[in-house]
């Protein structure tokens, strides 16, 4: 079809009218009004070829300009792609990109200047497109390149320092352990959830005293920040042992109780001055005491305190083991004696008084356990009358710890 569009091409470029000698005055005598037919026919004849030809020409021109924007026009989008890679990369020379871009927006433009004026407003917007989008993309190429230095990042704003200042709180408390809380911030509340689920707020430079009488966990807010607080009880137990029954060594009345059940060192205690401490035994003197009672302490392994009581009823309270009368006619010499016999066994230094209930006059004295009242009024040299009774008193002069230093009562002779 390009070949026969080609040949009528050339045929119409190179076509001249023939000329003819006779022309010029037959179109003259035909301006003068006088017909000429045979060379009107001739011209007509002609004429109508030329037209037929050129119009056939110019048909199939107007075919090919017609398909020619199209081409041009996806040509030139692709050649801006192929512009937009190239400015997106930093070694590529701009200006040699925006040179092939126009050149190619000129070409377009040339092949397509027989189009209408919509194709060329097509093209210009194209044109501006790629050209700001040129730029746009040099100028994020110009940003990458660009060294970042330490003065152009942004300052990041200090962090606000929060006001509530930092509790000293135990993590955990024993059973039945005095806990106060108090809150050292100067604005700033602190809150306390008790073991029972109540919220107790306290104030700026306040304290609050805990309860602490049942195992759970105690909560304390500080602003973003919550303590817990457990209430543990002791891990193990206490077991005291104790013969309930005094006992008199050496004359001097004993209780002994020994403690179980924990390898910790304990602490005793008792309501009786007199008592000693040997390992895990303690010993107590009952001299005057009607009952005893005795608490051990000590604690666990985490540092949970634990604690044993006992109590033990004395029976008979402890007075020299003196007896309450003797019989001076009797033969067995510890019944028709009189001496408490607590003296008998113990080594210590006394005074025995024996006094007439009448007029409170000495009867009978002695310094030695060996040498007992036996019954004889000193002032009269005689035996006392039989069923009469007659007060006592012995006067220890180095008591042991603990002890009274003097004893009394009254002796019935029998």
């Amino acid at each position: 079809m390009k070949d026969i569009e080609r040949l009528f091409k050339e045929a119409l470029d190179q076509h001249e009218l023939p000329f003819e000698n006779g022309a010029w005055e037959a179109m003259s005598k035909r301006l003068d009004g006088t017909p000429s037919t045979p060379f009107y026919r001739k011209w007509w004849f002609a004429a109508s070829v030329g037209t037929i030809l050129v119009s056939s020409a110019t048909y199939f021109l107007l075919q090919e300009n017609a398909d020619q924007p199209q081409k041009t026009l996806a040509q030139t989008e692709e050649t801006t792609s192929s512009a937009t890679h190239t400015a997106t990369n930093p070694t590529n020379t701009n200006k040699n990109t925006s040179t092939s871009i126009q050149n190619t927006v000129e070409t377009t433009n040339n092949n397509t200047s027989v189009s209408n004026t919509t194709e060329n407003d097509h093209s210009l917007q194209v044109e501006q497109k790629i050209e700001h989008k040129e730029q746009k993309t040099i100028k994020n190429s110009d940003e990458v390149n660009k060294t970042t230095t330490p003065s152009d990042e942004p300052k990041q704003q200090a962090s606000t320092t929060e006001s509530y200042q930092a509790l000293s709180l135990k993590t955990q408390v024993c059973l039945n352990e005095e806990l106060q809380i108090s809150n050292p911030n100067d604005k700033e509340l602190i809150f306390v959830k008790h073991l029972n689920g109540t919220l107790t707020g306290i104030k700026p430079g306040g304290k609050v005293t805990v309860n602490t009488d049942t195992e759970g966990t105690i909560l304390v807010s500080s602003g973003k920040h919550t303590d817990e607080i457990q209430v543990v009880k002791a891990n193990s137990k206490l077991y005291i042992d104790v013969d309930s029954y005094v006992i008199y060594d050496d004359g001097i009345p004993t209780l002994k109780f020994k403690v179980s059940g924990n390898d910790q060192a304990v602490h005793w205690s008792s309501n009786v001055k007199a008592s000693e401490v040997a390992e895990n035994t303690y010993t107590v003197h009952p001299y005057i005491d009607k009952s005893v009672n005795v608490t051990v302490e000590t604690k666990d392994q985490n540092g949970c305190p634990i604690e044993e009581r006992t109590s033990v009823k004395i029976d008979e309270p402890y007075n020299l083991m003196a007896p309450t009368g003797f019989y001076p006619l009797d033969f067995d010499i510890r019944k028709n004696r009189f001496i408490p016999y607590a003296l008998t066994k113990r080594s210590v230094s006394f005074e025995m008084y024996i006094y007439d209930p009448k007029n409170a006059g000495v009867v009978f004295k002695t310094q030695d356990a060996s040498l007992p009242w036996d019954g004889i009024d000193v002032r009269t040299g005689e035996m006392v009358p039989e069923g009469t009774s007659w007060p006592w008193k012995v006067i220890l002069k180095n008591p042991n710890p603990g002890e009274p230093k003097e004893y009394s009562g009254t002796i019935t002779r029998l």
